[in-house]
């Protein structure tokens, strides 16, 4: 018989891996406008797109921002210095300091970096529940094949701590 006061083993593993697994290294890269154009959507020669991307327990979280309209010599490492609290972080502690830092960091940032967390809380659950998963993938508006190289050869800014 099941004790229905425990939580299923899969769900404890998942939620080990919230608590105990740190954000190890975070990634900004800022593409060339001229990938983002051909690839995704149009746009101008002033305008951002940046991919953050966040590891944790061998599961890479991305997520994508479009900056329009943004001064032609933007700041990556100004822009990415307010990340610097997540390193060596758990998830859920990450998520509770973007949240309480949501009025020193502006909206742009604060959703950019939730949307890194939630996606890798998604794949960090995946892996919890199929070992045998992928754990890596691409963000929505990305080309799907999107290797590390690739963004590499794609950015003409990057950053990590």
């Amino acid at each position: 018989m099941i004790n229905k006061l425990e939580p299923p083993p899969r769900l404890d593993e998942y939620v080990n891996r919230l608590t105990t697994n740190k954000i190890g290294t975070i990634e900004l890269f800022r593409f060339d406008p001229y990938f983002v154009t051909k690839t995704m959507y149009p746009i101008q020669a002033d305008e951002v797109f940046v991919l953050l991307q966040l590891t944790c327990g061998g599961v890479v979280g991305r997520a994508e921002l479009h900056l329009p309209g943004v001064h032609p010599h933007f700041d990556l490492i100004r822009f990415a210095s307010v990340y610097k609290g997540l390193k060596k972080a758990g998830v859920s502690e990450a998520l509770r300091y973007v949240s309480a830092s949501r009025d020193e960091w502006g909206i742009a940032r604060r959703r950019l970096a939730e949307a890194a967390l939630t996606d890798l809380t998604g794949k960090l659950q995946a892996a919890a529940g199929n070992s045998d998963s992928p754990m890596s993938g691409s963000p929505s508006g990305l080309p799907s094949g999107l290797t590390r190289d690739l963004l590499f050869d794609c950015a003409q800014s990057y950053y990590a701590f």
